[in-house]
């Protein structure tokens, strides 16, 4: 099975979610701070949403940068037989005869050079490995490039979070706290549409600067 499936609602695709975490509570902070009473400092405010926003832009770079892999090195450095023949085009038949394959290399590796399980399927894997990225670069599939649908997936979530906590506000009243969340929700939800716009627009020209695809 495929380590990373690409899913609307595959939230695990979404990494260094510490950060993109921090600036959605600091951005809540701050519209809670800015509509109640004790907001006395304007600079402070205006601060924290450019900082809410910095750290959101950070990790719009670094969550993409993250995404962009060689197709096969994490398989490679996990020594995941799976997950490597799994990233390759090849039918059920041929996938589970190379699996099959590089396991009995790997097991003999270990009898023959007395190395652990781990390594020797790495050192399977890597002695397989010109002849694939040969056909890797033939298929236009050397490089990962994601669907990005995941973010559409939190956008979507956000979106019913939002409506469901508008709902329950209607009826019990919308105190500040609320308001925050609310908007915490909103903004966030054009940000995940945006920067799905944004990666979907990267791709499209990495693509064409490595392979001179039009599309």
């Amino acid at each position: 099975m495929k380590a990373h499936q690409d899913s609307m609602f595959n939230f695990q695709q979404l990494n260094y979610k510490m950060l993109i975490a921090a600036s959605m509570l600091l951005f809540a902070v701050i519209v809670y701070i800015d509509r109640s009473s004790v907001n006395d400092n304007l600079v402070i405010v205006q601060s924290g949403y450019w900082t809410s926003f910095g750290l959101a832009t950070i990790w719009g770079i670094i969550n993409y940068i993250s995404h962009i892999q060689y197709n096969v090195t994490s398989a490679i450095l996990h020594g995941d037989i799976e997950e490597y023949v799994d990233k390759m085009k090849l039918s059920i038949e041929e996938a589970q005869e190379l699996k099959t394959y590089l396991a009995d290399y790997a097991s003999d590796l270990v009898i023959q050079h007395h190395l652990s399980e781990k390594d020797a399927r790495t050192r399977a894997m890597n002695e397989f490995n010109i002849k694939e990225i040969h056909q890797l670069m033939k298929d236009k599939n050397l490089f990962i490039f994601m669907k990005h649908t995941y973010l559409l997936g939190y956008a979507a979530v956000f979106t019913a979070l939002f409506l469901l906590l508008s709902v329950i506000s209607s009826y019990v009243g919308w105190s500040t706290t609320m308001v925050s969340i609310i908007s915490m929700l909103i903004i966030y939800t054009f940000g995940f549409i945006g920067m799905f716009i944004l990666y979907k627009f990267l791709d499209a020209i990495f693509r064409k600067k490595l392979y001179g695809d039009e599309e």
